[in-house]
């Protein structure tokens, strides 16, 4: 539920900023060339918004996982431990399987933002290029 909130959210921005430029997407070159700046500003403020957020989420994790050093981790995952007949025990799922996850599910974290269209991109006559 978050998550479609805070899509919404930026979905409102963007019509927000597209809303804006209207007024002015008319006008010459030095009023383009500032809005372009202005995005490029607010790309910026949104790109590292979402890189604090991706970090923290990611320093949840960990303390989630190994504790905060004042108090024990809480058990995140269900391991069922098997006991064969000559004395050796497995885990299921895997510590390796487990770690995968983990890892899989911080790459996903990064890769998330990466995908996010830029807003220069969306709301600028100038596509694709990055002037400043």
């Amino acid at each position: 539920k978050q998550w479609y909130q805070r899509r919404v959210g930026i979905t409102a921005g963007i019509a927000i900023m597209k809303s804006t430029y209207e007024v002015f997407k008319n006008d010459g070159a030095d009023v383009q060339l500032h809005w372009h700046r202005y995005t490029e500003k607010t790309d910026k403020m949104v790109e590292e918004a979402f890189r604090l957020n991706n970090k923290r989420s990611l320093q949840e994790l960990s303390r989630a996982i190994h504790g905060d050093g004042k108090t024990a981790p809480n058990p995140l995952f269900k391991v069922k431990v098997v006991l064969h007949e000559r004395e050796k025990v497995d885990f299921s799922p895997t510590t390796k399987k487990l770690a995968d996850i983990l890892n899989i599910c911080a790459k996903d974290l990064t890769t998330c933002i990466s995908i996010i269209p830029r807003l220069p991109e969306i709301l600028s006559k100038k596509k694709g290029s990055r002037q400043a």
